[in-house]
């Protein structure tokens, strides 16, 4: 059984973690929406044609979903270190308190 120390330590690793992949995705996100506001006019590619635009557009509609799918991945990473860590928390405090009250005298 972890000590109090190991548990508090260990803890804060999960939650220091987390909150890691929180800016992970905090970031990605603040870049997915970047480059879903490069959309340009076909206007700005007349000089090179309709094919030109349309790939322009295939690959900005490409990276944009790459990066939300990369914000989301990474959000859901931190909840599970968040989930683990009150996991553990819960089931070490409930096997500390089985653990006590087995050994409770009885007069």
């Amino acid at each position: 059984m972890l000590s109090p120390e190991e548990i508090r330590v260990a803890s804060e690793a999960l939650g220091s973690d987390a909150a890691v992949w929180d800016g992970v995705s905090s970031r990605l996100s603040t870049a997915s929406s970047a480059t879903n506001s490069m959309h340009s006019s076909d206007a700005a590619f007349c000089w090179k044609g309709d094919e030109l635009y349309a790939q322009y557009s295939e690959i900005l509609a490409a990276v944009t979903s790459y990066l939300s799918a990369g914000s989301s991945a990474a959000a859901d990473g931190a909840q599970v270190l968040r989930d683990v860590r009150d996991l553990f928390i819960a089931q070490e405090d409930e096997t500390v308190s089985s653990l006590n009250g087995m050994w409770e005298v009885q007069l």
